[in-house]
């Protein structure tokens, strides 16, 4: 929704620059891989996936909160 993503994107504003610049540049580079979804195989679903463990790690680490988290996680990196 739009009101999820630019909910996300407030919350990136409030990251120190240095980190901020770092998650554009890699948002970036995703952007550019869902594009070339005929070559990559990766879609924005795709991605999120595979990246949102890195972007907003769980720092609990009993499974079943993991498991829970995951789906916000994944939605969050694909409003990014």
């Amino acid at each position: 929704s739009k009101q999820g993503a630019e909910h996300c994107v407030a919350l990136l504003e409030q990251l120190p620059e240095v980190n901020r610049l770092i998650i554009v540049a890699i948002i970036q580079l995703f952007q550019e891989l869902a594009r070339e979804f005929e070559v990559t195989k990766m879609n924005v679903a795709n991605l999120a996936l595979i990246s949102a463990p890195n972007f907003l790690r769980c720092p609990n680490q009993n499974p079943a909160i993991m498991l829970q988290n995951a789906k916000p996680e994944i939605q969050f990196v694909s409003y990014l």
